[in-house]
């Protein structure tokens, strides 16, 4: 996830500590940090309250404008 290792860092929170809230391993901590794998749809607002943030701040919104005018919202779940 995009930005889940910079709130996680300026929270000045582990990722053994995000893990044992979270209920998983230090390993999938890493692995979602690190772009190796993604956390499940249920598990992003978990990991948003408890970073105190919005799942859109986990992944990345980016909002954009097409040539014609219309606004886009583009997201990813990929580093």
């Amino acid at each position: 996830m995009k930005n889940l290792r910079r709130i996680r860092r300026a929270l000045d929170i582990t990722q053994q500590e995000l893990a044992r809230r979270l209920g998983v391993s230090r390993a999938t901590v890493a692995q979602w940090e690190s772009g190796k794998n993604n956390p499940t749809v249920p598990m992003l607002p978990r990991i948003a309250k408890e970073l105190n943030c919005t799942i859109d701040d986990l992944i990345g919104e980016i909002r954009a404008t097409t040539a014609r005018g219309e606004k886009v919202l583009v997201t990813t779940l990929t580093k």
